[in-house]
């Protein structure tokens, strides 16, 4: 699996999860009221966000600058759930894919839409020549269930 763009000849793709980053933060924040969260509103908060070069980090850095703010981020991070965790240890607001939240016992997180939304695909990638798998197609049925949004 792989997030978009995969370009190459040789490869098959199937978009697996449609996504976004999101906002996550406590529950007692003062910006978790808000049922959705704007780029804009963000630049006074310390935030937590992808390093520079993990894949989604362009995403957000293209958004700040489209939006003219300057994010004031403390904290970057490999993986949405080290963001995660630090948010909820009050680190600041991770701007993160949410998804790990509803599988992880860590109450008084919350996650709200940033706008504009930052979408991510996850796809699915295959060589085009290889030959099919039994295991595979019994494999695959399962997995798309288990990322389909709930």
């Amino acid at each position: 699996m792989a997030y978009e763009p995969v370009l190459h000849s040789e490869v098959v793709t199937e978009v697996l999860v449609h996504n976004s980053v999101a906002c996550v933060m406590r529950s007692d924040h003062p910006l978790a009221a808000r049922p959705e969260i704007h780029i804009e509103e963000l630049a006074p908060h310390g935030l937590i966000t992808y390093l520079p070069q993990a894949v989604l980090r362009p995403y957000v850095d293209r958004a700040f600058s489209q939006a003219g703010v300057t994010p004031d981020i403390r904290v970057q991070v490999g993986l949405s759930i080290t963001g995660i965790a630090l948010a909820y240890h009050g680190a600041g607001i991770a701007l993160v894919e949410p998804q790990l939240l509803a599988s992880l016992p860590l109450p008084g997180l919350v996650a709200r839409p940033l706008l504009p939304r930052l979408e991510v695909r996850t796809l699915l990638l295959r060589h085009k020549t290889a030959p099919s798998s039994v295991l595979l197609d019994k494999f695959l049925p399962h997995l798309r269930k288990a990322a389909a949004p709930n």
